[in-house]
């Protein structure tokens, strides 16, 4: 059930919805997952509903080798956001709470009612758009970097050729 199923009904001022706090979102809405071996820089491709982690495919053998955890549900990493369940009901997600900052299923609609609310396919959508936001602020950074870089080149071998002339200069004025 999505939010605006479950606000039917109620009165407008009862709806509201914040957009000037800031919400903070765990690593299942980010695109890729880091290993959470530390050290390790591989991309996550697992999860492991148990243990709460990403894991690469190398640690996720390792970790998962004894019976207890041989047990594990391991799900494709990219699949986490449709797992995300509500952790006082284990439901999917419907929405997120932005006053207590939780993700909340239908169950949970009713504790929350009066809080401002953000419905789940929203909350990921700003996301994806600020992490687009910072992508191309990063690659103007990395553009301006490499402009600058080949400038100080072009400066170095500027300099190198005045030093080369002026060492030939005064070999030249010794003898």
């Amino acid at each position: 059930m999505k939010i605006e199923q479950m606000m039917e009904g109620m009165q407008e001022s009862e709806i509201r919805r914040s957009e000037t706090e800031p919400i903070s979102i765990p690593n299942a809405d980010c695109i890729k997952h880091a290993c959470c071996h530390e050290g390790c820089e591989t991309t996550a491709t697992l999860y492991c509903e148990q243990d709460g982690e990403f894991f690469c495919n190398v640690h996720s053998q390792e970790d998962h080798k004894t019976v207890k955890r041989k047990r594990h549900s391991l799900v494709d990493a990219k699949d986490y956001r449709e797992k995300l369940q509500c952790q006082v009901h284990l439901k999917p997600v419907d929405g997120l709470c932005t006053q207590c900052d939780v993700f909340i299923c239908s169950k949970c609609y009713i504790q929350h009612s009066r809080h401002p609310l953000q419905d789940i396919t929203e909350v990921e959508t700003e996301k994806f758009g600020e992490i687009e936001e910072v992508l191309s602020t990063l690659q103007e950074k990395k553009n301006e970097m490499t402009s600058i870089l080949a400038s100080i080149e072009l400066e170095k071998e500027t300099f190198r050729k005045t030093r080369n002339k002026c060492s030939k200069t005064s070999m030249q004025a010794c003898r």
